[in-house]
């Protein structure tokens, strides 16, 4: 049977260096599945100098600080990376992932309903507009936020990467992402949605973060 690994060039997790315990959690999650993850080290907002000169408004309210520039920071050195590879198409999971119990099967199922030209596709996701059916079990989406995982290929990372530096100091990787949704770039979604967060300690808010409304399936 095919695997999720086989899709890819990589299936990458995002994960901070101290928060080992979300890397042996998720780790164990996605082995669970048969999925093999590789563990990408994220960038430290304890550790992230901010310049003197960006916009005032990145500190708008408790989810526009460091450690949500950190995040979106992440996310773009990891493309980056993934295209000074050549990686022509990658998974990305953050460290709080949680794969239903029938991730892999479902995964390929799902997978091969996709159109032939997508760019990027969203395997969880908090749906604030409800997303319009184009498949089974693909939607599109124009108002979806958080980047818990999602699917992207080569040159649609190439054509994004700028719009991240440009925009890194003042918006969350997932407010990015929303304005190319806006601007009609084709975003999918899997649905129902085969991943949600786990419930743990959030970097970003400092506080216990759990997302119920993101979770479809066990």
């Amino acid at each position: 049977m095919k695997k999720v690994n086989d899709l890819f060039d990589n299936v990458y997790c995002i994960n901070l260096d101290r928060r080992q315990d979300r890397w042996e959690r998720v780790k164990k999650l996605f082995d669970d599945q048969g999925v093999t993850l590789t563990r990408f080290s994220a960038v430290d907002g304890e550790c992230l100098h901010i310049p003197e000169n960006i916009p005032i408004g990145w500190r708008r309210d408790k989810h526009h600080n460091k450690f949500s520039i950190a995040c979106t920071m992440s996310h773009l050195e990891l493309l980056k990376q993934a295209v000074e590879k050549g990686e022509k198409e990658i998974l990305v999971l953050e460290d709080d992932a949680h794969p239903c119990s029938n991730f892999n099967e479902l995964f390929i199922d799902y997978y091969s309903q996709l159109p032939p030209y997508f760019n990027i596709c969203y395997v969880g996701g908090n749906n604030i507009s409800n997303p319009r059916r184009v498949e089974e079990n693909v939607s599109l989406i124009t108002f979806t936020k958080t980047t818990v995982g999602y699917i992207i290929r080569l040159n649609y990372m190439k054509e994004i990467i700028p719009v991240i530096e440009e925009n890194k100091w003042l918006w969350v990787i997932d407010e990015i992402y929303i304005t190319l949704q806006r601007q009609l770039d084709p975003f999918y979604i899997f649905n129902p949605r085969l991943v949600h967060q786990f419930v743990s300690h959030s970097d970003i808010t400092g506080e216990e973060a759990a997302y119920n409304s993101m979770k479809d399936l066990d």
